[in-house]
């Protein structure tokens, strides 16, 4: 039997939006198991489109919510849509269930930066994709197997990669068995395995695609072939079982006595750059720039009332401990280059990891979250911030504009 799988989105950039949704859901601790709640969200957001609704002024939108609430349960679309979406996020390692509803430390990542292809974007989600298991009746991972169906059947037509949902487990004896359906026509091959054809066509709405968006999969009027980053992908993804993640390390910094002792660059020397300090970077070339150590530099020169300054290259920006209170500074500092939500929300994103794995661990104090811009990032920027408890500093060649909260350890450049 061809496994059920959630069929409503396919898109990346959709999804993605998605997981934001949720993730303004939780924070506003609103039920997003409620498929109504969620439902109807997602549709205020634009991912689900209302048939007939030409256009999207707030209240052709809400007139049309209003209309569709007016239908029983089961016959709301947006909360169908709710349900499958929400699975969706689930499968793909986004969202998890564990005490109440929470994004996982993956979704995180994947909302503090840019759809692929971004380079940090397509690996973290090409690792999602493949990664994504069934356990309904063994573990089985549908869109790494569909690549490999791909890779023995060259020009393989997608209808036939919805058989490896109806796979038992990753073995080569279960993918050569669905090969074998082959042999038969369509019609015939649907009804060997007691599927039907809603099932089938089901199948392979999401994984292709997104398979395709990832440069993982050619789909040419149906004709499927691996492409050369989906034959290497398929090379360096061992068969199940799936290894045990790798456990990250805290990270400590280097001493900082003075501005002299931030480092120039990081990154340096031509190595690859692991996927933490990809996701440190705003833009993956442009971001580590001299202009951000420079940035760095001016903020640790201001310090004041602060002991035990640490810097990092792999990791948080800036790090010390107050004098005055028991509380440590955890800096995170952004170049600003006309994006300034951007850069707002890939520092929550990192000022919320290092937090969690660097400091909370090991520091007892209190964490003051700050920001840290060379140029006014704007009140949208600043509300957003304070909303998830991150102070805003900016610090220009010639000024320092910091709240109150701040100004016992920042003091405006000479």
């Amino acid at each position: 039997m061809i496994r059920n799988f959630p069929h409503q989105v396919n898109r990346i950039s959709k999804i993605r939006g998605a997981l934001q949704v949720a993730s303004d859901l939780i924070t506003a601790q609103k039920a997003i198991d409620d498929d109504g709640v969620f439902g109807y969200a997602v549709a205020r957001a634009g991912i689900y489109a209302f048939r007939g609704l030409s256009s999207r002024t707030n209240a052709e939108l809400e007139a049309t919510i209003r209309q569709e609430q007016a239908k029983s349960l089961s016959n709301q679309g947006p909360r169908t849509f709710a349900r499958d979406l929400r699975r969706t996020l689930v499968l793909l390692g986004f969202l998890q269930q564990d005490g109440g509803w929470h994004i996982t430390l993956l979704g995180h990542q994947l909302l503090a930066v840019a759809d692929p292809p971004y380079p940090t974007a397509a690996s973290l989600w090409t690792d999602a994709v493949l990664q994504l298991e069934l356990d309904d009746p063994g573990p089985l991972h549908p869109a790494r197997n569909m690549l490999r169906m791909a890779e023995k059947r060259p020009g393989i037509d997608k209808k036939w990669l919805a058989f490896a949902l109806d796979m038992n487990d990753d073995s080569d004896a279960e993918l050569d068995r669905v090969l074998s359906l082959q042999r038969l026509d369509f019609e015939r091959a649907i009804t060997n395995v007691d599927a039907t054809h809603y099932q089938a066509a089901n199948a392979v709405k999401i994984l292709p695609s997104l398979l395709e968006q990832l440069g993982l999969l050619s789909i040419n009027i149906a004709v499927c072939n691996l492409t050369p980053l989906g034959v290497a992908s398929l090379a360096g993804a061992p068969s199940a079982p799936t290894p045990a993640p790798t456990r990250r390390g805290r990270r400590i910094g280097y001493g900082v006595a003075t501005p002299e002792d931030v480092h120039d660059l990081t990154g340096g020397g031509g190595r690859p750059r692991t996927t933490e300090e990809q996701l440190h970077s705003a833009a993956l070339l442009e971001e580590r720039t001299s202009q951000h150590q420079e940035l760095v530099k001016r903020i640790v020169a201001s310090m004041g009332n602060v002991s035990d300054v640490r810097c990092s290259d792999d990791a948080f920006d800036i790090a010390a401990d107050s004098v005055l209170r028991n509380e440590t500074l955890l800096i995170e500092a952004k170049t600003l280059r006309g994006d300034a939500l951007v850069q707002a929300r890939l520092a929550l994103g990192q000022l919320l990891f290092y937090e969690y794995f660097d400091f909370r661990p090991v520091i007892p104090n209190s964490i003051v979250k700050i920001a840290a811009f060379d140029s006014e990032p704007g009140d949208q920027a600043r509300q957003f911030l304070g909303a998830f408890g991150v102070e805003t500093l900016v610090f220009t060649e010639t000024e320092a504009v910091r709240s109150d909260t701040l100004a016992d350890y920042f003091i405006a450049p000479m």
